[in-house]
């Protein structure tokens, strides 16, 4: 994983679990020390923030619930930036 953009936990209409919302798991995420996860407050901008890290040959992976299918034909539309030589070598 080279990014992880994180939104906040989909309640279900359930009762929120203690230690089990975005902020916490992004801190347990950071202190792994293999990744600085990104947490997005705002769904509607997780394409924006995709978009500048984005080279063709990069893959999406989107998990969870509630709107998030709707968020994922969103990153569909995305303009990827051409890969620079040196990306190309690295695939």
């Amino acid at each position: 994983v080279d990014t992880l953009l994180m939104l906040e936990v989909y309640p279900a209409g359930e009762a929120p679990i203690p230690g089990a919302d975005s902020r916490s798991l992004c801190r347990t995420i950071r202190g792994r020390g293999k990744i600085d996860p990104i947490l997005v407050p705002d769904p509607a901008r997780v394409a924006e923030m995709l978009a500048p890290v984005l080279t063709g040959n990069d893959l999406i992976l989107v998990q969870g619930a509630g709107n998030i299918g709707k968020i994922a034909r969103s990153l569909a539309e995305i303009k990827l930036k051409p890969q620079t030589p040196e990306e190309e070598q690295h695939d």
